[in-house]
């Protein structure tokens, strides 16, 4: 599920690659791809460029291992090999084990699933995001409160 910055006929390549795999879906962008996760078994980004990593954390939220790349917020999201597998950039030999992995075992999908649900609730869950923004949002008022008492800077 997705779009980004695929070519058509590179698309189109990786689709006749895993044709006779009906567990790989190649499903393009979709507005609201919360209806995907239901059955998905894990959850795949090989980005290069990403700066957070939302679609990774609702995997998390749902409980998908994630495999992901070793770009931007994913790897501070995905903890290697507790919560899914975080891939070198370019290393495709690795992110196949990786989901090879995955599939071929059970314990080790339902266990990395549920250690991510767990980060998710711990680390990045509603809660938790309105707390911290308002620890930053007060710690910002009290520099500005404490630049504007110093002498000589205007009120």
């Amino acid at each position: 599920v997705g779009g980004g910055y695929m070519s058509d006929d590179h698309l189109d390549q990786c689709r006749a690659a895993v044709a006779d795999e009906p567990r790989i879906q190649f499903a393009g962008f979709h507005e609201n791809p919360a209806r995907f996760y239901v059955d998905c078994l894990i959850y795949f980004q090989p980005s290069r460029i990403e700066s957070y990593g939302l679609s990774a954390a609702e995997a998390m939220r749902k409980g998908i291992p994630c495999v992901v790349t070793r770009v931007g917020g994913l790897s501070e999201l995905v903890i290697d090999k507790e919560t899914g597998y975080v891939c070198e950039d370019g290393d495709a030999d690795a992110r196949v084990e990786a989901i090879l992995m995955l599939l071929a075992d059970d314990r080790r999908r339902a266990a990395m699933g549920e250690a991510s649900r767990r980060r998710f609730d711990l680390h990045f869950s509603l809660p938790i995001w309105r707390k911290e923004m308002r620890r930053i949002h007060e710690g910002l008022l009290e520099i500005t409160h404490d630049e504007r008492s110093r002498p000589g800077v205007p009120a």
